[in-house]
Order: C-alpha cells, then sequence, then structure tokens
C-alpha cells in the first residue's frame, strides 16, 4: 500500500511539474522590467493558445505613433515560443521607439505548411487593426526572426506586395499582411539544397523539420517543398531584408543565405544586405549585429531617405 501512494505522489508531482499554470509562471518570470507585457492576446478569432500573440510596451514609451517591431521564433517549425522575444527584442524597445510584438503560430505537429506563414500574416493583420490601440503605426512594421523564424519573415518580405499565402485566418481581413523590412537569421531558404553540404542531420529524411513541415520527405514532395522555399519568391519587390548568418553553422548551412543574398542581387532587388559571420555557428551572436540590425530598422521605419545612416556599415562582415 505504501508503494501505491508513494507511485500516486509521483505521478502528483509530475503533473504538478509540468502543469499549466507552472508553465505561467516560468513565462512570467521572462517578463521584462521596464515593459507593460500584455500576453497570450488571440490574433486569429479563436481560443488556440498557439495563435497567440504577446505586446511589448516599453514604460519609456515616445508620444505620437511609432513604429512595430514583430519578432517570429524558430524552433524547427516544431518547437520555440513567444517568449524568446523577452531577451531579443527587448534590447531594440528599450529607446522607447517602438512597441514590440511577439507571436506563436501552428506548429508542424498541429498544422503543415502554409499554414505557418498564413498565421504570420493574420498576426500582422491584427496588429494592423489595432493600432491605434497600442499607438503604433500600421505602415511601420518591421520583423525579425531566426531559423525557421527567419524562414517565415524571409517569405513575408518576399510575399508582401504579391499578396501570396495572405489567407482567411481571423477577423481582420480588410487588413494585409505587407511588412515595411525584415531582418532573417540564419534561416533555411532553399528546402531542396539543405544537405548540398553534410551538416548536424539529414534534411532529405522524413524526420527532419523540413519535411514535417510540409508533411513528406522534401525530395518526394518536390513541390511543395519548393512552394516553401524562399528562393522560390525571389523577386525585385521583396521588401528591405538584412540577412545575417554564420559560416560554421550545421543546422541551416551558410549557402542557403548565400544563395538567397545571390538570387535577389540578380533579379535586382532594392536595399538588401547580407552579413556572414566568420565562424558563427547556429544561433549566432556578435557585438557588432545589435547595432546593424538597429540602424537597419532606424533607415527603414524612421528615415528611409536620410543620409544619417551609412548603408555601407550593414554590408561589412563583422569577425566573431
Amino acid at each position: 500500500m505504501k508503494n501505491i501512494y508513494f507511485f500516486l505522489g509521483f505521478i502528483s508531482l509530475l503533473i504538478s511539474i509540468t502543469s499549466p499554470a507552472q508553465d505561467k509562471k516560468k513565462s512570467e518570470a521572462l517578463i521584462p522590467e521596464g515593459f507593460e507585457v500584455i500576453k497570450d492576446v488571440f490574433y486569429a478569432g479563436n481560443t488556440n493558445q498557439a495563435q497567440t500573440l504577446d505586446v511589448l510596451i516599453p514604460e519609456n514609451k515616445k508620444t505620437g505613433k511609432l513604429p512595430a517591431l514583430v519578432f517570429i521564433h524558430g524552433g524547427g517549425w516544431k518547437g520555440g515560443r513567444k517568449e524568446q522575444a523577452f531577451k531579443t527584442l527587448t534590447p531594440f524597445l528599450k529607446s522607447g521607439k517602438y512597441v514590440g510584438f511577439s507571436i506563436d503560430y501552428r506548429l508542424s505537429d498541429e498544422a503543415k505548411w502554409p499554414a505557418q506563414i498564413h498565421d504570420c500574416k493574420a498576426a500582422i493583420r491584427w496588429i494592423k487593426a489595432n493600432a491605434d490601440k497600442y499607438g503604433i503605426d500600421k505602415n511601420k512594421i518591421g520583423v525579425w526572426g531566426t531559423s525557421a523564424g527567419g524562414h517565415l519573415v524571409a517569405m513575408l518580405a518576399l510575399t508582401s506586395e504579391s499578396g501570396e499565402f495572405e489567407g482567411d485566418i481571423g477577423n481582420c481581413l480588410n487588413e494585409n499582411g505587407k511588412i515595411n523590412c525584415a531582418i532573417d537569421g540564419y534561416g533555411p531558404a532553399d528546402f531542396l539544397a539543405m544537405d548540398d553540404r553534410p551538416g548536424a542531420f539529414v534534411h532529405n529524411e522524413i524526420s527532419s523539420p523540413e519535411s514535417r513541415l510540409i508533411g513528406a520527405p522534401i525530395q518526394e514532395d518536390k513541390e511543395k517543398a519548393l512552394n516553401a522555399s524562399p528562393v522560390s519568391w525571389v523577386s525585385k519587390n521583396c521588401k528591405p531584408m538584412l540577412v545575417y548568418h554564420g559560416t560554421d553553422d550545421d543546422k541551416v548551412i551558410v549557402e542557403q543565405s548565400d544563395k538567397l543574398y545571390s538570387m535577389l542581387k540578380k533579379a535586382e532587388a532594392s536595399d538588401i544586405f547580407y552579413i556572414k559571420i566568420e565562424g558563427g555557428s547556429h544561433g549566432v551572436r556578435h557585438s557588432i549585429l545589435s547595432k546593424r540590425m538597429a540602424l537597419f530598422f532606424q533607415k527603414y521605419l524612421y528615415n528611409k531617405n536620410s543620409n544619417k545612416i551609412n548603408e555601407a556599415e550593414l554590408n561589412n562582415e563583422p569577425r566573431r
């Protein structure tokens, strides 16, 4: 009998450890000081937790309508949480010159491509529809994502003008999913070329993040793999974009960003920048990146035609 009570007690302990209440406490513990954070706002007109966003309003928020910075998390489209923005996005918001948003989207175990980009555009539409409420200029929206999030922001930048992948999610269909500029951190760009050089795992396998995203081994459903690949949507109409990638990335090889940048330049897309970080791995960070990202957002969300920003600074290759 004692063993049974011990077993039940152990199960109760496990449940308490993994309970939603505990997850909520952990999430709240991450909330940065100096911000009003409005959590878990439903943007899709339903109550699906996967389709929520957080709003980050700096307490020193400047007056007037401010640009919005939107963060899209990574995690191989099968993991990750919008709370990642609490550490990554807040340094850019401390100036009080932006209002921040961080979105969750349906992961690949719940929905297959193109559900993820449909969610992202639905979130952008929601932000625009609620612009007055949060004091933002809906015509000035910058997005930033890393890894799988980098892939999604690249897709936002590449399809903003064409209207592809707009979808019909949510109650804000009078708005659109256009953005003004994007920062793509080491995101996949060409699914069918992910294994051109050996890396940490085989992307062509059925268990890879890319295969799980489209619902089939990428080499067996090339049409859908291409549909989900940013390189398939390259045109001169791409929104201004800053791409950065570490040369020693073994999860998303640097050739992915090489190819995307090369194709955008060949297509004569304007205002495209690429920072390769020598020796950088997946999840690369570099002290110079924050400065250049801040310059990028300043230029394209505040003073696009200003000569105050030296564009050459964005193209210099940093060292680790």
